[in-house]
């Protein structure tokens, strides 16, 4: 088991959320369209395909830096408030990591507290 990962591990596990988040565009524009306007799978297209863009094409150093990037990404181009809430929260992993060169069950903690 490992205790801790690296940036590659960090960006390779957001690379398959992202893979899985544009999986189930389907599905979360059904259930919002139960509850809401309908347009969360749309968003969530457009945010997480942007992320997964981000991540194809940079190579990234700390783990800090994959939260930020996808942060970024993900605020940038998924608008409304999931747009603030993924961006903020992946931002504030960034803040949490600092520049520590693995994330580890301590950091991971402190960054769902946060």
């Amino acid at each position: 088991m490992t205790d801790a990962f690296d940036a590659h591990r960090v960006h390779a596990m957001f690379a398959a959320a992202a893979e899985a988040m544009l999986a189930s565009i389907d599905r979360l524009t059904e259930a919002d369209q139960k509850v809401g306007d309908g347009d969360h799978g749309i968003g969530m297209k457009r945010g997480f395909t942007a992320a997964l863009d981000w991540l194809n094409k940079t190579e990234t150093v700390l783990p800090a830096d994959v939260f930020k990037g996808v942060g970024n990404a993900v605020m940038a181009q998924t608008g409304g408030a999931s747009g603030a809430i993924f961006g903020t929260l992946f931002r504030a992993g960034a803040g949490v990591l600092g520049d520590a060169d693995r994330l580890d069950a301590e950091r991971f903690a402190a960054f769902l507290e946060g």
